[in-house]
This record gives C-alpha cells, structure tokens and sequence, in this order.
C-alpha cells in the first residue's frame, strides 16, 4: 500500500479465504515482488533514501519482517534492483 504517492510502499498480506490480514507488515518496501512456490515465501526489495530499490529480502508469512533473510545488496548506485519469477535459470 502507497498512501502518499510516493512509491514506497508497506506490504500487507491477506487471507483470501478468510478475508483477515495477517499481523505482519513490511515498511519501506519497493514495487517489485514475487512468490515462491510455496505460497507462504515472498521476496521483495527494500528502497534507500533516494527511494531506488537495493536490498533484497525472503519472508515467510507468519513470522516477523525483523528476521526476515537478506539475499542481495546492489552497491552500485546507477542501478535499481528488480525481481520477477521466471522458469529457467542458469548457474554458471
């Protein structure tokens, strides 16, 4: 949810069975997020000060946002940070 325009966002979770949010939110994250396979694992960015998406982050719904893992950190300030599901990946 963006309640001021701004493009940072807070994440809420909802059951759609039940109509109810979960009691966990994720403050200052950026637009970009996606699911696991699972369908209780999200990944998400968080953003800097200039509002660039640079941290990357697992939850897992039921658990607090403060332990959730760090995954990646975009160091480089020229670039924005971006996830999306894909079926193929290649390890090189």
């Amino acid at each position: 949810m963006d309640t001021t325009g701004s493009e940072t966002y807070t994440l809420y979770f909802k059951d759609l069975d039940t109509d109810e949010l979960f009691t966990e939110e994720i403050p200052n994250s950026g637009y970009t997020v996606a699911w696991a396979n699972d369908n209780k694992t999200i990944y998400y960015t968080l953003l800097d000060s200039t509002r660039r998406p640079y941290k990357l982050y697992r939850h897992t719904l039921g658990t607090d946002s403060e332990d959730d893992i760090f995954i990646y950190h975009e160091k480089d300030k020229a670039f924005f940070l971006y996830i999306s599901k894909t079926k193929n990946i290649t390890i090189t």
